[in-house]
């Protein structure tokens, strides 16, 4: 799909829209327990927010400069790259 920007954020402060596509994707629709999903990980991580005209779609954490985790598309958006494009933007500006 084309138009997708992933972004390097931070936790302090983009975790709104962090949290939110994350409570979507795996908390309501793949039943995860709040306490798994919200590890404690989250501060020390290297985050990517990705974007569709302005709008937050995608997500992903970087633990240990080297583990993708947390990887979540917001559900229409599925299927359209997202996911491709936040990880090639990590391979390409993680630290």
């Amino acid at each position: 799909m084309q138009g997708i920007t992933v972004k390097n954020v931070t936790w302090s402060k983009d975790r709104v829209d962090l949290k939110n596509i994350r409570r979507q994707a795996f908390v309501l629709e793949q039943k995860v327990d709040q306490n798994l999903e919200w590890d404690g990980k989250d501060e020390s991580a290297e985050h990517y927010l990705a974007y569709i005209d302005g709008q937050t779609v995608g997500c992903a954490r970087l633990l240990d400069h080297k583990k993708i985790g947390r990887m979540a598309a917001l559900k229409a958006y599925r299927g359209k790259g997202v996911g491709n494009e936040v990880t090639d933007h990590i391979k390409r500006h993680a630290s």
